[in-house]
């Protein structure tokens, strides 16, 4: 006599189902440096297979990727979309940022003239956000 055991699995493989960037949007001057991070739920599977595209190299390049992080590099002034692509589930899941990339500029003491006694307030783009700077008071 020959007894066949079969055993069958109900257990449902997780996938995951959606992805997404910490940041939609990002501003950064030419030659800076900056990290994206994707997430994903649900958060107990495998950390995903993912792929990193600048929708415009010249001005957003991708230096550096890994599984869920990739280091960005700002080109030349302009703007692109970088897209984190999941490829593990074979749903296709993408999630983008918008990257502006904005000149960078040095101000040397030969290019500002201040006033004894008066100060002067800049406004200008700094690693991140737009800024007011106040030079202080010239003595």
């Amino acid at each position: 006599m020959t007894i066949a055991l079969i055993l069958f699995s109900c257990k449902e493989e997780k996938k995951i189902t959606t992805i997404s960037l910490r940041e939609s949007e990002c501003r950064i001057v030419t030659g800076e440096t900056r990290k994206l991070t994707c997430t994903y739920t649900p958060f107990d599977v495998d950390v995903p297979l993912v792929r990193w595209t600048s929708s415009d190299p010249d001005v957003v390049q991708i230096v550096n990727a890994n599984e869920l992080e990739c280091e960005i590099n700002g080109g030349r002034v302009g703007n692109a979309m970088i897209t984190c692509t999941e490829l593990s589930s074979g749903n296709n899941l993408q999630a983008t940022c918008y990257v502006e990339v904005f000149p960078g500029t040095q101000f040397t003491t030969e290019q500002i003239s201040i006033e004894k006694g008066k100060h002067v307030a800049l406004s200008e783009y700094i690693s991140g956000s737009t800024s007011d700077i106040i030079l202080g008071i010239w003595k």
